[in-house]
C-alpha cells in the first residue's frame, strides 16, 4: 500500500521535528541521516535541509 501524503496520528509536526533537531544539535551531534520511505515527500524536508 502506498500513501505518500498520509500521516500517522502520532507523527511529529514539522515544527515539533525541528525543535527535536535543535535539541539533538545542542548535544553536539553534528549531522543526521534520513532513511526509510522517501524523505523528499515529507512536508518539512526543506526546513530540515536548510537547518
Amino acid at each position: 500500500m502506498s500513501a505518500p501524503n498520509a500521516s500517522y496520528p502520532d507523527e511529529l509536526s514539522p515544527k515539533e521535528s525541528l525543535d527535536l533537531c535543535k535539541k539533538i544539535a545542542d548535544f553536539g551531534i553534528p549531522y543526521a541521516t534520513l532513511s526509510g520511505g522517501e524523505p523528499l515527500l515529507y512536508s518539512g524536508f526543506w526546513m530540515f535541509f536548510l537547518f
